[in-house]
């Protein structure tokens, strides 16, 4: 598949405290695919959803959907977007 992904995860880290849940996750999920995300209980499945949507914000790493960094402003220094524009974001992206 030539295009690029609709949602690129790379190097995704996610620690609560000293509990690393996500290290360094990757996933390319390209337009009009489907995917499921299993595994078991607090493998940290509901929390890289949470990343995706910004409802938790992560340690290190990128998610872009459709080339736009989740959460965080395109560009040099991790800059926190605002709240309105996660939820401009939000609107536009659905998991079940």
């Amino acid at each position: 598949n030539n295009s690029p992904a609709l949602l690129d995860i790379a190097e995704v880290s996610k620690s609560f405290g000293s509990v690393e849940v996500l290290r360094s996750v990757g996933l390319q999920v390209a337009k009009g695919e489907v995917v499921t995300v299993i595994g078991p209980s607090g493998s940290g499945k509901t929390t890289l959803l949470r990343c995706v949507n910004f409802l938790e914000s992560y340690d290190s790493g990128s998610i872009r959907i459709d080339g736009k960094e989740v959460g965080f402003r395109d560009g040099g220094a991790r800059q926190r977007r605002s709240e309105r524009d996660l939820a401009g974001m939000r609107a536009e992206t659905g998991m079940v």
